[in-house]
């Protein structure tokens, strides 16, 4: 009898602290108060993100340097010097720069180099960053925020990079092209390793060296042109037709089998590119 109420005992008391855990208010960011710390632009229509940041933390480093995958927040960064006094002495440096998130000091910290900030110290910023230290009291790095609630990068809306998009467009492909039988077609020599891709240009669209050169320098893909000429060859007339884009008056990119929309030519290839084939 006695074990079961010490085990009961126990069991009230760790429902008790967590409670008591989980019922703890955080302090949240205002962006009138907190905007030195923005990663990025503050944009009204995103939700905010906290995180907490060693200098010296190799993970926090490689977090840094992907930063562009959490663009889908505002991010307030918060300097959580926990590993010691190496750490302490290299935060300090921050409050003498204009931000302590500027991308200088960004940069600084991903190249593992110091600021190049003069004074005088921000002590009003100083202050708010250990005031957000002391009442999150992060023992890991690096830790993100939502709301009240701790998170991991798992659970967030990251940014794909141009390669998972790409990958996942070239996934979706509903037609299985058989692109061996269009070799005469390729700007550069087939990689399997690579994705293939089809330009199918209208007639009176040019071709011109610099689109070229450009294809060539895209080591992403596997480049073939179809242009619909005439007389067409026997290439160019049965690949418009597998695609059903025989009667195509513009450029169109095939990925894999997959016609891509404008929306996700933009977001793959760049400006210089998609602006050849326009003539602009």
């Amino acid at each position: 009898m006695r074990h079961l109420f010490y085990k009961f005992l126990m069991l009230f008391i760790s429902a008790l602290i967590f409670s008591q855990i989980q019922a703890q208010e955080y302090p949240h960011v205002d962006n009138k108060i907190h905007s030195a710390f923005l990663l990025n632009k503050w944009q009204e229509n995103k939700p905010n993100l906290i995180a907490f940041t060693d200098p010296r933390c190799p993970y926090c480093i490689k977090a840094l340097a992907q930063r562009e995958r959490l663009t889908n927040y505002n991010v307030y960064l918060f300097w959580a010097p926990i590993l010691g006094d190496a750490s302490q002495q290299t935060v300090e440096r921050f409050f003498f720069c204009d931000s302590p998130t500027s991308p200088d000091v960004i940069e600084a910290v991903i190249n593992r180099k110091k600021p190049a900030c003069a004074g005088p110290e921000k002590q009003v910023l100083r202050h708010l960053n250990d005031h957000m230290i002391q009442q999150y009291a992060p023992n890991s790095v690096p830790q993100y925020w939502y709301g009240d609630r701790r998170v991991a990068l798992s659970q967030l809306n990251l940014v794909r990079s141009i390669k998972q998009q790409i990958q996942t467009m070239a996934q979706n492909s509903l037609l299985k092209v058989p692109w061996e039988r269009y070799n005469s077609k390729a700007v550069n020599i087939a990689n399997i390793a690579l994705t293939n891709i089809g330009l199918v240009i209208p007639q009176d669209t040019e071709v011109s060296i610099e689109l070229i050169h450009m294809m060539v320098q895209d080591k992403r893909f596997n480049w073939y042109i179809f242009q619909n000429s005439t007389p067409s060859s026997k290439e160019n007339t049965e690949f418009r037709m597998l695609t059903n884009l025989e009667s195509s008056s513009e450029a169109t990119f095939v990925l894999e089998g997959k016609i891509l929309s404008k929306s996700e030519v933009h977001s793959v290839f760049n400006k210089e590119l998609v602006g050849l084939l326009s003539g602009s």
